[in-house]
């Protein structure tokens, strides 16, 4: 996982230490400071459940164009990014149309298969 500066050397023990961040990057930034070289260092971005930092990570994806891919029925507040998207879409821009599935494999493919098509374009 990236760590903001708040989460870099959380132990085992510690709510927010997941054993599946098996990469760790510890970037002396806040949570908000993160956000944007994490975007930017993405060939797509896939929204797995999240809150307001999580919000503002799809938001910036699609302000870059990425491939923005957001797993619905979370439980978390980012499930309401689907009702902001009009015919996919954040805004009257279009940047990039946003995939929406409750399918966590979906995502996956999806996210490949937009990162594979928008890398073939560059």
């Amino acid at each position: 996982g990236v760590h903001p500066i708040e989460a870099e050397d959380v132990p085992p023990t510690h709510p927010r230490w997941h054993p599946y961040n098996i990469v760790n990057i510890k970037t002396g930034m806040t949570y908000q400071m993160r956000s944007i070289p994490l975007v930017r260092s993405s060939d797509s971005f896939v929204v797995l459940g999240g809150g307001i930092g999580t919000m503002i990570e799809a938001f910036l994806a699609y302000a870059a164009g990425k491939p923005l891919i957001v797993l619905t029925g979370t439980g978390y507040s980012s499930d309401n990014l689907e009702k902001l998207a009009e015919n996919g879409y954040f805004d009257h821009k279009k940047i990039v149309k946003v995939v929406f599935t409750s399918d966590p494999e979906e995502a996956a493919l999806k996210a490949y298969s937009l990162a594979k098509e928008r890398r073939m374009k560059t």
